[in-house]
């Protein structure tokens, strides 16, 4: 099938010229896609109801036991998310705290009546509206969060390509991607990840981009890849994605300096001190160093039917796939309406041959193919833990592949330059559109309309 779409979609030479745009330009259009991306965010952040997101009062509770000067811990009393690392979290209390906010309350009631499709909590309560205020502000950290994704969506480009319009096309596929949308407008351990991620890719790509670095250059690179690692994990394991691009561009720093004895164990030593409270945490309070043990059990107890306990080739050859299929574009939250397989293949049909052509056109360039194996790292990385949770867990939730999204963004935008410059918006435009109607039907219809 993947065949048969390629030919279909092979590239064409310029119909019309390369946009010549300036830098003040491209700064203004790209505080437009800033803005496009916000205005969608705060309708997902404001329109939703306290608490009607994944997770989110357990991820709240978690930063509630921080403000009280408490360590949260894997349990009934701490949530299905006290099995995180405490990065994100701490990030958050100090947010709050700064604010003024104090300790606030998130065990919501759930509603008496009506299913998951009218919202799981109760919102008819004299403390719904302190509540809608609290946890707005607390998301309006996320959608700064995601803004920095988008920014390094731009700048990753612009180190491969001088086309500043490739660029923004790049930054304008992340920004409208209605799951990367909703997933940064609510309270989710993800948007940092994300964030750190794009930095990751950033500066992994720079670095592979200096032609003859200095010692000084080489140790800062891995000290700057090393803390940034060592930074996402300390927020959440599935980061161990980006260990692979990091490592790749500074074991090539290494061997062009010669300097393989002090950088590559800088580097591990980095992306491990990090983590280091959180190994001994876990250690001395479970026994068991990142709580995998433990955390699977506890969710074993709680969701019956979340950890699989046998693996079949089914899971492999028709639960992920559409898993990937379905969720990577947009999901719905808490599963209120479905869109047909048929939906998601206009995304599909732009963003697959995208990339491969962009793959393909980097790889003819010799000065590229190490730029292009740092991003296919990243993606297979990240495509890797989605196959990882998925093996362990009966969930799908591509949004864990989202640290490799500055990556794809930026391979796509590279695979439609040859394009006329309408035809480039396409895949950014198909996305905005699915993010309206989405906030149409997950947001306006369900909540705000009620």
């Amino acid at each position: 099938m993947f065949g048969s779409m390629l030919l279909a979609f092979r590239p064409v030479r310029v119909l019309a010229p390369e946009p010549h745009i300036t830098s003040s330009a491209a700064r203004l259009i790209l505080v437009g896609i800033l803005a496009v991306y916000l205005a969608c965010g705060l309708l997902v952040a404001l329109g939703t109801p306290p608490w009607e997101a994944n997770d989110e009062p357990d991820h709240l509770r978690n930063v509630e036991s921080l403000v009280a000067g408490e360590m949260y811990r894997i349990g009934p009393n701490g949530g299905l998310e006290s099995h995180q690392p405490p990065l994100y979290y701490a990030v958050l209390a100090t947010y709050q705290r700064a604010l003024g906010f104090g300790v606030h309350d998130t065990r919501p009631a759930y509603a008496t009546t009506g299913g998951p499709e009218l919202g799981l909590w109760d919102h008819d309560t004299s403390s719904d509206g302190d509540a809608q205020r609290f946890v707005s502000i607390m998301r309006l950290s996320s959608l700064a969060m995601g803004a920095g994704v988008i920014v390094f969506a731009y700048l990753t480009t612009r180190l491969v390509v001088s086309s500043r319009a490739t660029a923004l096309i790049a930054a304008a596929t992340v920004a409208t991607l209605p799951k990367f949308v909703f997933l940064s407008s609510v309270v989710n351990s993800d948007n940092l990840v994300n964030l750190i991620a794009a930095a990751v890719v950033y500066l992994s790509v720079r670095s592979l981009t200096v032609d003859h670095p200095s010692s000084r250059q080489v140790r800062r690179f891995a000290i700057g890849l090393g803390l940034l690692v060592g930074l996402s994990l300390a927020t959440k394991l599935t980061a161990v994605a980006i260990v692979l691009p990091a490592l790749f561009a500074v074991a090539r720093l290494a061997r062009r300096s010669g300097q393989f004895r002090v950088t590559i164990p800088l580097f591990a030593l980095l992306c491990t001190i990090p983590s280091l409270p959180w190994i001994i945490f876990t250690a001395r309070e479970y026994d068991d160093p990142f709580a995998g043990r433990v955390s699977g059990e506890y969710f074993d107890a709680v969701i019956p039917g979340l950890m699989r306990k046998h693996v079949t080739a089914d899971v492999y050859f028709t639960e992920l796939p559409t898993g990937l299929w379905r969720t990577f574009w947009y999901s719905s939250g808490w599963n209120q309406y479905f869109w047909s397989d048929v939906a998601y293949l206009p995304f599909w049909l732009l963003l697959v041959p995208a990339v491969v052509w962009g793959g393909r056109a980097m790889w003819r360039r010799h000065e590229h193919r190490d730029l292009l194996v740092a991003f296919a790292l990243t993606i297979m990385a990240a495509l890797l833990v989605f196959v990882y949770i998925g093996t362990i867990t009966t969930g799908t939730q591509a949004r864990v592949t989202f640290v490799g999204l500055v990556a794809v963004a930026v391979v796509a935008s590279v695979g439609t330059q040859r394009l006329p410059v309408l035809a480039r918006c396409a895949l950014p435009v198909v996305s905005l559109v699915g993010t309206l109607i989405a906030i149409r039907s997950d947001v306006i219809h369900l909540f705000v309309n009620r």
